[in-house]
């Protein structure tokens, strides 16, 4: 299995990367949800 990169040129039907955002709130966010044990939340 050959991993690419997201700046590949294979990735262009899945969309574009995003840059240049403040994602600080979002992450700090993420940080107060807890983790389940197994599965998603």
């Amino acid at each position: 299995m050959h991993i690419y990169s997201v700046t590949d040129p294979e990735f262009k039907p899945y969309g574009k990367l995003l840059t240049g955002y403040d994602t600080a709130a979002l992450l700090a966010a993420m940080e107060e949800i807890p983790l389940p044990e197994t599965g998603t939340a």
